[in-house]
């Protein structure tokens, strides 16, 4: 039992870093930062705020289900539904002409799927919230 614990524990600090380093990275690129120049106690500033508002956000969700129907609401709809239509359509050559009538009506259809997806499986983990 004690090493399925470990093994727990060993899986939620790995995970931890594998989805703050790309939040990281994406906060850096909006801002404009080069992540190779900037100075290492903003970076420990950044990387402590983030680290914060992620034990706060563990401390006040009472149940691990509210997270992860957030997370799976949010990230599931976007990983399998939104970033393959706009990644299929910012690719170059997205015209009507180029592509033709099915895959242009498909990928707005998959997109817009997506965006009802995700927005319904947030509204229903946080309406679930509060009548449980």
């Amino acid at each position: 039992m004690g090493v399925s614990y470990a093994f727990v524990m060993l899986k939620l600090c790995v995970g931890y870093g594998l989805n703050m380093i790309p939040v990281r990275e994406a906060i850096y690129h909006v801002a404009k930062v080069d992540t190779k120049t900037i100075i290492w106690w903003k970076h420990g500033l950044i990387v402590s705020f983030m680290a914060t508002l992620s034990l706060f956000g563990g401390l006040f969700l009472p149940r691990v289900n509210t997270a992860l129907g957030l997370v799976g609401g949010f990230s599931g709809g976007f990983i399998s539904y939104i970033f393959p239509a706009l990644m299929y359509m910012y690719s170059g050559n997205w015209t009507l002409q180029k592509v033709g009538w099915f895959h242009f009506l498909m990928t707005y259809i998959l997109l817009i799927c997506g965006v009802v997806g995700v927005v319904f499986g947030t509204i229903s983990t946080i309406y679930g919230e509060f009548t449980a």
